[in-house]
């Protein structure tokens, strides 16, 4: 079951679940550290008495202004008081995440019923077969067997088409067989996700 398709989407869906809680949990319970620069080279001074052109003026004497530099570290309070909105999310999440758990070990073990199944039918088909290519073989040799009683006029036309008839319905009977145990085949190839050969070996 390691290949199965439908198995393999339900776990890429478990680990995209888990990956969003991950970061949801990150996001809500980890503090966060900004770091920022401001840098003015001018400052206007409305309330001097200098000409206009004397009202912006470099912050310091060499010219190259002046900066301030910030760090702060905050986390927000209400994501640990139970209840709260990200709170409630969070443990949604592994709700959800343990739901899709069960869902694909359910799903596992409807696959393997399936398989076990497909296996059974196999199986029945292949003995299926036998008796009925024996029939098949039966029905030749008493086709056979009539047509040259019909020639010899010991059978008349009517049993000649009954026989050929018992012939031909022990055919397709053989035939449906066939049919029937190469689409449980292929269904069995379909739920592994791997090739007619493989299941074979």
């Amino acid at each position: 079951l390691s290949k199965s398709l439908s198995l393999k989407s339900m776990q890429k869906t478990l680990e995209v679940m888990e990956n969003g809680k991950s970061i949801s949990a990150l996001y809500a319970y980890t503090p966060m550290l900004t770091f920022s620069y401001q840098h003015n080279l001018l400052t206007y001074n409305p309330f001097t008495t200098s000409p206009l052109e004397e009202k912006w003026s470099y912050n310091n004497s060499n010219g190259i202004g002046m900066g301030v530099f910030t760090i702060s570290l905050s986390f927000s309070l209400d994501n640990y008081i139970p209840g709260s909105k990200s709170n409630v999310e969070i443990k949604n999440s592994k709700d959800q995440i343990t739901q899709m758990k069960l869902q694909i070990q359910s799903a596992a073990l409807d696959s393997e019923v399936e398989i076990i199944n497909t296996l059974a039918k196999l199986e029945n088909s292949i003995e299926q077969l036998e008796a009925n290519k024996l029939n098949a073989e039966l029905a030749r040799k008493a086709y056979e067997m009539t047509s040259e009683a019909y020639q010899l006029g010991t059978k008349e036309l009517l049993d000649v088409e009954s026989a050929q008839n018992d012939l031909l319905s022990a055919e397709v009977a053989v035939l449906g067989v066939q049919l029937s145990y190469i689409t449980e085949l292929l269904n069995l190839e379909y739920t592994l996700n791997t090739s007619v050969e493989e299941i074979i070996e």
